[in-house]
């Protein structure tokens, strides 16, 4: 490894510098890449209307534990990839009943 593409003060990891050499096709794949995962946390309101569910159930089953859910700043917040394994894993289960 060339020693001037990294740094480290002693303390800690070496910071690595890269360069990414891209088409602008590459490009412009990386930043939709980006903008999808902006919205992979959904607000209450949101993942209330994916999952056709009242807003005020979604809150009570995500206070229970029963729906993956997080808060921030005292609000609810939930991972859309999260709410898809959930909503597959209630289809395993109704089948299985």
């Amino acid at each position: 490894m060339d020693p001037k593409n990294y740094e480290s003060d002693g303390h800690g990891p070496a910071l690595v510098k890269l360069e990414l050499v891209l088409t602008p096709e590459q490009l412009s794949q990386f930043f939709r890449g980006i903008a999808a995962q902006q919205h992979s946390v959904l607000t209450l309101r949101e993942a209330s209307h994916q999952l056709r569910m009242p807003a005020a159930t979604l809150e009570k089953e995500a206070e229970s534990g029963a729906i993956p859910a997080f808060k921030v700043d005292g609000k609810w917040r939930f991972s859309r990839a999260a709410l898809d394994e959930w909503v597959s894993s209630q289809g395993h289960l109704r089948e299985a009943s």
